[in-house]
């Protein structure tokens, strides 16, 4: 007998066996979790069929439960924004997402891709044990975020464009004095009521420019012109319509974006009258101490007194005292803050 062409044979035969075996696990396995698929399937379909369909959950006010890969699609689409958060009910923090562009920057956007799971077990232990899986997906969601969004910007954008003329309309600013150029409102100045026609203001500008006129009135002097430039600059102001009262809007004007950026400047500079600043305060009088003591003793040296402030910020009392000592002047008290020099 051949012994090598024997043990080839059955080395051979050993390689079918275990090719069928192989392939008979496979097929054990397979079958195995088929039938244990449809007995799940089966037992799911009871389920279903036993609990409350959507309508009815909602006619009874109860929650509905939450699926984890519709959290986790909401995440990846939106999560910057905190759409997982408003899928998941989480008001609150879906807008703090939003405003802290993926919370600081996506550092809790990140935190939130191992906490869905926590969420989302948590948001349906609060729900009954028969109540059905919200209908919503990531889509509709994604949807009604942007729309959210578009919204807040639009209310962005008209608090921009409008937010000065709401401020003036309540009274807390006077925009018609900063755009006039006035010491008081243009409509004020002519003496006709807020909002008046230009032919109105025409008559009313006329009638005291007659009282006024410097050449109606030889001894009046000074006060006249003040009076006459004063309601020169009304009248032009109303009469070009850069009033806030007598202005139509017209977003596509170019005039109107300039007005609205000069309406700010305006809304600054009444906030800085509000609440002024201290030191800004402190500066401005040791400045009119400085310049009234230059103007007595040192002409020469009064332009340079801005100069000297900056030099010598915080400052102001020590450089105040020593030029009333160098020309024998008694010091005023000193204003609130340190000073060393």
């Amino acid at each position: 007998f051949d012994f090598l062409a024997m043990a080839e044979e059955e080395e051979g035969l050993h390689w079918v066996q275990h090719v069928i075996h192989l392939v008979c696990g496979l097929l054990a396995v397979y079958g195995t979790w088929r039938a244990i698929r449809g007995c799940c399937a089966c037992c799911c379909c009871r389920r279903r069929a036993e609990g409350l369909s959507v309508a009815e959950a909602r006619a009874q006010g109860l929650r509905l439960k939450l699926r984890k890969t519709v959290a986790y699609a909401c995440w990846c689409c939106g999560g910057l924004f905190g759409l997982h958060h408003f899928y998941l009910g989480r008001v609150l923090h879906g807008c703090l997402m939003a405003v802290s562009v993926g919370g600081f920057f996506g550092v809790l956007w990140f935190a939130d891709f191992f906490l869905l799971p926590t969420y989302v077990r948590n948001h349906n232990r609060q729900c009954r044990g028969d109540a059905p899986y919200d209908p919503r997906g990531c889509c509709r969601l994604f949807c009604s975020l942007s729309l959210v969004l578009a919204l807040a910007c639009s209310g962005l954008f008209m608090t921009f464009a409008l937010g000065p003329r709401g401020l003036h309309i309540v009274g807390v600013v006077d925009l018609d004095v900063a755009r006039a150029g006035t010491q008081r409102n243009p409509y004020d100045v002519l003496g006709v009521p807020r909002g008046a026609g230009v032919p109105e203001c025409k008559r009313a500008y006329k009638g005291l420019s007659v009282r006024w006129h410097p050449d109606r009135n030889p001894t009046c002097g000074e006060e006249c012109e003040e009076k006459m430039a004063e309601l020169s600059k009304a009248y032009k102001a109303i009469q070009k319509g850069h009033t806030a009262d007598g202005e139509e809007i017209d977003f596509t004007k170019d005039s109107f974006w300039e007005g609205v950026a000069q309406d700010w400047s305006s809304v600054a500079r009444a906030a800085k009258e509000l609440f002024p600043s201290p030191q800004l305060d402190r500066r401005a009088e040791y400045r009119r101490r400085l310049v009234s003591l230059f103007r007595e003793h040192a002409p020469d040296l009064e332009g340079e007194v801005d100069r000297m402030l900056d030099k010598w910020q915080g400052k102001e009392h020590s450089v105040y005292v020593k030029f009333c000592k160098e020309y024998g002047v008694f010091p005023l008290p000193e204003l609130g803050g340190s000073d060393e020099l």
